[in-house]
């Protein structure tokens, strides 16, 4: 029952996704019409997929990441939160305090190489806001972990999980070739966690025991690609690949308290209260 109601969902988001491009679409020019709110109008298509294998406790939105040190993130397609603990206020102005973001998505049309590129660096960027926070407080940590330390170049369930997911992607080179070229300078925990192409497949990982993986594995030398296509049994097999790991990230990230004092100026160089004796 539950794959039946799955493949539901699944068809019906991948046809209202395709008819958006019919809607903004000149047919004589056969050019996008508003490619702006083309855009949006995708971002909420794929939000509300989204919210099937999202716990209630957590929000999504648009807008941008910020952290206590003042830093500000690109504007991004999808930013999956705490809504619980995050600051109200903040949040009303489309930014989100990176303590309590637990994804990031973008979400592209069909893409190539360079466009693949400025996704996959936004991704990492926004990743690297979360090893910059200065005191960590743990409100939410998978407990199987064991650890008790807040270090998200060591633990994945740690670190912010980002995807990408496009309509199609040009399919002249391999996209785990194009990808390599991306990061061979960047760290592997800064890597993306997830890719979905409606039409090709989903990109994951695997470890030396074959087991599929939605965190990049942190020895450069075994990260190694999986790749799920649809197929003639099973045509929405990548869909399933990916909201079972994206459902499993959710559940499982940790979840900080947000730092309040820096991020409103109060620590500072100089002492602004004074003990009592």
């Amino acid at each position: 029952m539950f794959n039946d109601l799955l493949e539901y969902q699944i068809k019906n988001f991948l046809d209202e996704f395709r008819l958006s491009r019919s809607c903004y679409t000149d047919k004589l020019k056969k050019t996008l019409i508003h490619p702006g709110e083309f855009g949006v109008y995708r971002e909420k298509i794929c939000k509300k997929f989204l919210r099937l294998f999202t716990p209630h406790s957590l929000a999504i939105d648009t807008g941008f990441i910020v952290d206590a040190n003042g830093s500000i993130s690109n504007q991004c397609d999808i930013i999956i939160y705490d809504a619980d603990i995050t600051p109200l206020d903040i949040t009303a102005s489309g930014f989100f305090p990176v303590e309590t973001v637990v994804a990031v998505g973008e979400m592209k049309s069909v893409i190539q190489k360079e466009t693949l590129k400025e996704a996959l660096i936004k991704l990492t960027n926004v990743k690297r806001m979360r090893q910059e926070i200065k005191t960590p407080s743990i409100l939410k940590r998978d407990r199987s972990l064991g650890i008790s330390s807040f270090d998200p170049k060591a633990n994945h369930y740690d670190q912010i999980f980002t995807f990408l997911i496009c309509e199609k992607y040009d399919q002249h080179h391999k996209i785990e070739n194009e990808i390599e070229d991306v990061y061979k300078d960047i760290d592997a925990h800064l890597r993306h966690n997830v890719v979905l192409s409606l039409e090709n497949g989903a990109l994951l990982y695997y470890d030396q025991r074959n087991k599929t993986l939605q965190y990049p594995y942190h020895d450069q030398k075994k990260l190694k690609h999986r790749f799920v296509s649809p197929t003639e049994k099973d045509q929405y097999a990548h869909f399933k690949y990916f909201c079972h790991y994206f459902y499993m990230a959710m559940a499982s990230t940790t979840i900080l308290y947000p730092e309040t004092l820096y991020y409103m100026n109060i620590w500072s160089s100089t002492k602004t209260i004074r003990d009592q004796k």
